[in-house]
C-alpha cells in the first residue's frame, strides 16, 4: 500500500472521529440544555410554593383579606407550573408531577376550610376555642403538604 493511501485513509479514519466526537458532543449539549430547562421549572415550583407556605403563616396570623387574595393568586400561579410541565417525560418525573397536583388540589380544600373556619369564629364567639384549635391543625397540614411539594420539586 502507498503512502500516500495510507494518509487518505488515516485523514479518513480521523475525520470520522471528529464527526462522531462532534456528534456526541451535541447530543450532550441538547442534553444538558434539556435538564437546565427542567432544573428552572422546578426551582420556580420550590419557589411558589414556599411564598404560599409564607402567605398561609401570614394568614393565620393575621387573617386580612389582602393575604387571602395573594394567597389565591399565588395558588393560580402554582397551577399554571404545574400544568405546563410538558418538559418532564420520565416515568418517575411524570409521578411526581402528579403528586405535585394532588397535593396542590388538597392544599386548595384545606385553605378554602381554613377560611370558613375563621369566618365561623368570627360569627360564633361561643366556639371560639374549637374553632382556633381547627384552624391551628389546618395551618399545620398546609405546612406539611408545602413541605412535601418542596421536597418532591426539589
Amino acid at each position: 500500500m502507498k503512502i500516500a493511501t495510507r494518509l487518505s485513509l488515516a485523514g479518513l479514519f480521523f475525520v470520522g472521529i471528529v464527526v462522531l466526537i462532534g456528534t456526541v458532543l451535541l447530543f450532550a449539549m441538547r442534553q444538558v440544555k434539556q435538564e437546565l430547562v427542567k432544573n428552572e421549572a422546578a426551582g420556580e415550583i420550590v419557589n411558589a410554593v414556599s411564598a404560599l407556605r409564607y402567605l398561609t403563616l401570614e394568614y393565620a396570623l393575621r387573617h386580612e383579606e389582602r393575604v387571602q387574595t395573594q394567597w389565591q393568586l399565588k395558588l393560580a400561579s402554582l397551577a399554571n407550573l404545574l400544568a405546563g410541565t410538558a418538559d418532564f417525560g420520565g416515568s418517575e418525573e411524570r409521578a411526581i408531577i402528579d403528586r405535585l397536583r394532588g397535593t396542590h388540589e388538597s392544599l386548595h380544600t384545606l385553605f378554602t376550610e381554613l377560611l370558613s373556619s375563621y369566618q365561623g369564629r368570627v360569627a360564633d364567639r361561643g366556639k371560639s376555642a374549637l374553632l382556633e384549635e381547627l384552624e391551628a391543625r389546618l395551618t399545620g397540614q398546609m405546612g406539611n403538604r408545602t413541605q412535601d411539594m418542596i421536597t418532591d420539586a426539589l
